[in-house]
């Protein structure tokens, strides 16, 4: 196997800011190539990879959707038939709510903040996780909720 990149991550870009890059309306894909020997030879060329970035889109729930502090809810992602295999958006995914009070997060911040359990109701990171991790609810698998139960 071979790592490229080094010790840094690539990242595609689609949009200026972290909310654009997931809130567009339908499933961008994106084609990896690989070159062998002289790359500025077409021939060389070749697809190796096939790569989906899917839209985050909250659900209109009916009953109790998480909207009120200190009132238990739930909150969901749509996801289209295309996207139900979509790394992120399976069966047993988490989420973590982190204060943002200046609402400038970026996916860095986000990744480096930590779980606070005061925020959720207590407990640790883990048992939030397996206690509230997303749930296919529909019979056709595109609603994947987050429920308070």
């Amino acid at each position: 196997w071979k790592v490229f990149g080094n010790d840094t991550a690539f990242v595609l870009k689609s949009s200026a800011s972290d909310y654009e890059a997931r809130n567009f309306h339908s499933t961008q894909y994106a084609d990896l190539c690989f070159c062998v020997g002289t790359c500025s030879v077409a021939t060389n060329w070749f697809k190796v990879a096939n790569i989906a970035r899917s839209p985050y889109r909250l659900l209109q729930l009916p009953g109790d959707q998480l909207s009120i502090i200190n009132v238990p809810g739930s909150f969901g992602f749509y996801r289209a038939a295309e996207d139900l295999d979509s790394l992120g958006l399976t069966a047993n995914s988490h989420v973590k709510f982190v204060l943002d009070t200046a609402a400038n997060f970026t996916d860095s911040d986000c990744g480096a903040a930590s779980f606070d359990a005061a925020l959720v109701g207590g407990g640790t990171q883990e048992q939030f996780a397996t206690n509230h991790a997303g749930q296919p609810v529909s019979g056709d698998g595109s609603q994947l909720v987050f429920d308070s139960a």
